[in-house]
């Protein structure tokens, strides 16, 4: 899991930039993640550092030490001093300083001030050679821990981060349904953090059941093999309104029907806009009415279950009816029939009630057309740093258009797909072409640069082109075909692609992504013979053998 970097919510390895360095290091002891939280920093990654110490745990470079005994102290760390002990562990035991003058090393090292560290050296390959050993590898020694103690980090420090990090993804491996719902619910007051944990559940195979009146909590929980979705991330439904449902449930079962929920609220609590949140959200889809028939009768319900109670509390029941029992009186309303919503307004109503969709995506029947062409998603944007060209695709769910200086119109747009949302600018140039895309419910696909918002705000994209999904499948236009290969793509396969690329001759390049165990990504453009013309049928062959994920056009 670690080596994959799947990381959304083990503590440290969230960001982008530690996912990516998980998999060029492959880590495989406990020791690797201790050095891996000290050398994330921007000294180890801009000195070089970081790069050394990979390419020694892959044995792609030698591991050398200049005398034997810095092997004990150094070999957890593949030769590459790493942590500040091990720069006081040299001195002690090369230049036989006392752990005092050890430290106080140390802290010159960090300051790096000129005259200090003449002192110090000179102490130290005095005391080096008094120990027996040759002077000039003693100088270099002491070069070389200078040299490192400059980005040298704590290692108890780090340890203690690297246990709970271990924790964390030990408990995401083993007890992935808890883990999440635990996670999620932590978070659940941020709809971002909620979606992106969601799309995590979905890509590991964990279902994440709409919220239900008569089996939810506050929290997320976790139902046999997916997880409840928490009462408590419906908008609308305060943290007493929930305690007061959960309570009731609790003293006198589960609520029977919609009438018998509607006679034991406590209105003190649930008033008729937390009631509209439950239905919208689909906390009560278990009583058995569709949610527009909840929601057309729900005045007269709730004044007829008011009556109830009225009647009640001055002593008054019905000659069928049973005050002690959890059913309601027997005497309902009739309903008045109403038209259900279609698919599109439930999940709209489901959208205002959770910040998002639950039971179903309008992405869903999309999805697999999507992954052709995307090569980024919100989720793997959201801690993004840097620039970079990247396609992405989903539902336009906000627009403002507004006049530039010169008059010319362009639009801010944010765009949603099945992990989150962020923010298109689509400058006047690229709005005038695209400006049916941009103000369409339908499926679209934006291709643009990334740029960064800096202290891990994610990123924003400026579009060069907005096309509706349905458009850019036309394929006609594209230009380039890649395909991701690995070693799990045995020598036939990869012949039977070399022959379907044969048979479809077109202008379009193909290029070829070599991945390795390690990480390591390298890209081939293939001969000019192999150039294909883009198709349904070409690009479904293709996904068979490869994979969906490992097909794209651009």
């Amino acid at each position: 899991m670690l080596s994959e970097a799947r990381t959304n919510g083990v503590f440290q390895l969230e960001g982008r930039g530690l996912r990516e360095l998980l998999r060029k290091l492959q880590p495989h002891v406990f020791e690797d993640l201790v050095a891996l939280v000290a050398l994330y920093r921007p000294g180890p990654l801009g000195s070089g550092m970081v790069d050394d110490f990979i390419e020694r745990r892959h044995g792609r470079r030698a591991i050398t030490y200049e005398l034997p005994e810095l092997e004990p102290i150094l070999r957890s760390t593949y030769g590459v001093i790493v942590f500040q002990e091990q720069v006081m562990q040299i001195a002690t035991v090369l230049g036989g300083f006392t752990l005092g003058g050890a430290d106080l090393l140390r802290r010159a090292m960090g300051k790096k001030k000129p005259e200090v560290m003449a002192e110090q050296r000179e102490h130290f390959v005095r005391g080096a050679v008094h120990n027996g050993y040759p002077e000039e590898p003693a100088a270099k020694i002491f070069d070389l821990i200078a040299y490192f103690a400059g980005y040298g980090f704590n290692r108890s420090h780090s340890v203690a981060y690297a246990v709970i990090t271990y924790r964390t993804a030990y408990l995401k491996a083993h007890f992935p349904r808890e883990f999440m719902a635990a996670l999620i619910t932590s978070d659940m007051d941020n709809t971002d953090k909620v979606m992106r944990y969601i799309g995590d559940c979905r890509d590991m195979g964990i279902a994440v059941l709409p919220p239900d009146i008569n089996e939810g909590s506050y929290g997320f929980t976790v139902t046999g093999d997916s997880i409840r979705f928490g009462l408590g991330a419906i908008k609308g439904v305060g943290e007493q309104a929930i305690t007061a449902l959960m309570q009731e449930r609790q003293d006198r079962g589960p609520f029977r029907s919609y009438f018998d929920l509607c006679e034991r609220l406590d209105t003190r609590h649930v008033n008729k806009k937390v009631l509209e949140s439950l239905m919208k959200g689909g906390a009560l889809d278990s009583l058995r009415l569709t949610r527009a028939q909840m929601l057309g009768n729900m005045g007269r319900v709730l004044d007829w279950a008011q009556r109830q109670q009225e009647d009640r509390q001055q002593g008054q029941f019905s000659l069928f009816g049973n005050s002690t029992t959890a059913g309601p009186s027997v005497d309902t309303p009739t309903l008045e029939p109403v038209v259900p919503w279609s698919d599109s307004e439930q999940l709209a109503y489901e959208k205002e009630a959770l910040g998002f969709y639950i039971s179903s995506h309008p992405l869903m029947a999309v999805q697999q057309q999507m992954r052709r062409l995307v090569t980024a998603t919100s989720q793997n944007l959201a801690d993004f740093q840097g620039e970079q060209t990247v396609t992405i695709g989903g539902l336009i769910t906000q627009r403002r258009v507004q006049l530039t200086k010169n008059g010319d119109r362009m639009a801010f747009v944010t765009l949603e797909d099945l992990y989150g949302s962020l923010e298109i600018i689509v400058f006047p140039e690229t709005y005038r072409q695209s400006v049916a895309a941009c103000e369409s419910e339908e499926p679209v696909v934006v291709w643009g640069k990334a740029k960064s918002e800096g202290d891990g705000g994610g990123a924003r994209i400026i579009a060069q082109r907005v096309l509706l999904l349905k458009d850019a499948l036309a394929l006609g236009e594209f230009r380039r075909l890649t395909l991701s290969v690995s070693p799990q793509h045995d020598h036939t396969t990869l012949l039977h692609v070399r022959d379907l690329l044969g048979n479809t001759p077109g202008s379009c390049h193909v290029v070829l992504v070599l991945q390795f165990p390690d990480g390591e990504r390298v890209l081939l453009r293939a001969a000019e013979h192999l150039n294909v013309a883009p198709s349904l049928a070409l690009l479904a062959g293709l996904e068979e053998m490869l994979g969906v994920e490992n097909v794209r056009v651009a």
